[in-house]
């Protein structure tokens, strides 16, 4: 179970090194690398994870998911603080590994990653680095609109909402302030900030970042919605008063979607996003507090997604609480 980043596993035995390798995979998998790179991933990590076992006895791994331009990379370091390697040119040629692994080596888990790095001297230890890179990052697989309006009288915003592209496909979030307060706005801007720079992570470990980070706030409500391109998938997750619905192109009907009870920031038990899959077409309507309980009464759900944004804030906003509407159509879907 991979909840949060960076992971930290301490590796004491072969059977550590074992674990290392099988979540390298899972975070892999949760990148959204193929078979085959999930593969490599669990045998590189596997391969440096034994290595420390072998020359230091005891050390520990870790993994990270960076966010570059236009990419997500997982990086993997794996340090201890054994008695170093006297020749790293030695330790890299083909051949020498131990016998206890697949046989491959360092050299092998160099060539199974993009980038490999190593740095050892004798008596202070070794660390290894690996870095493997997803494919760059196609365009938008979905079109948005947004429509909101603050409680009256007040400047602060609580409900505010996220749209960011990653290598796989988008992220659409919506936090849902508790109330209409300039507390609540803040506490909806750290939720925001966080989704804005980790938009690759899978929700679930989004969920647990923000209820982290937001421990010392009033709290929030949130959605989370990731649309992966390449498999025309939807992974929906949302905590508190946030509520969404998938309109289906193909049947007419309306899908609701889950809302697990819980305030962001008062600690959350582990949570799963239920994964729906898409034709092109679906839209996507995301509804904050500040909106009542029918509110695609009235509404053409066969319009474009503003047209449906501001159709429902229009007919269904009580002006009790701020609200916001976010809907998305996708329009692109595997190949």
């Amino acid at each position: 179970m991979i909840d949060d980043l960076p992971l930290r596993i301490s590796i004491l035995d072969d059977r550590s090194a074992i674990v290392a390798g099988q979540y390298g995979r899972r975070l892999a998998a949760l990148v959204g690398f193929s078979l085959v790179d999930q593969t490599a991933m669990s045998a590189a990590v596997l391969e440096i994870a034994r290595n420390i076992v072998k020359y230091a006895g005891r050390g520990e791994v870790i993994m990270d998911v960076v966010q570059t331009d236009d990419r997500q990379e997982i990086v993997v370091t794996a340090r201890d603080n054994g008695p170093g390697i006297p020749d790293i040119d030695l330790a890299m040629q083909d051949g020498y590994s131990t016998g206890k692994s697949l046989g491959v080596g360092l050299p092998g888990a160099r060539r199974l990653v993009d980038q490999f790095e190593i740095m050892s001297a004798p008596g202070q230890g070794t660390t290894v680095v690996l870095k493997k890179s997803t494919a760059p990052s196609a365009p938008s697989p979905i079109t948005v609109g947004c429509a909101r309006k603050t409680y009256p009288g007040e400047a602060a915003m609580g409900d505010r909402q996220v749209l960011e592209p990653f290598s796989r496909g988008v992220l659409v979030g919506v936090v849902g302030g508790l109330d209409y307060s300039a507390d609540a706005a803040v506490a909806s801007q750290v939720a925001v900030d966080i989704l804005k720079a980790n938009p690759h992570i899978a929700p679930q470990m989004l969920v647990r970042r923000c209820d982290k980070r937001l421990n010392r706030t009033v709290g929030a409500s949130l959605a989370l919605a990731t649309f992966n391109a390449a498999f025309a998938t939807l992974s929906w997750l949302s905590v508190g008063t946030v509520r969404g619905c998938l309109v289906q192109v193909e049947t007419g009907s309306v899908r609701m979607l889950p809302q697990n009870e819980g305030i962001i920031g008062a600690g959350l038990a582990t949570m799963r996003p239920v994964v729906v899959p898409l034709v092109v077409g679906d839209r996507l309507v995301i509804v904050t507090d500040g909106i009542g309980e029918r509110y695609l009464d009235g509404v053409d759900v066969d319009s474009a997604p503003q047209a449906i944004a501001d159709a429902v804030l229009g007919h269904h906003n009580p002006g009790i609480d701020d609200a916001l509407v976010v809907v998305a159509r996708l329009d692109q879907g595997a190949e």
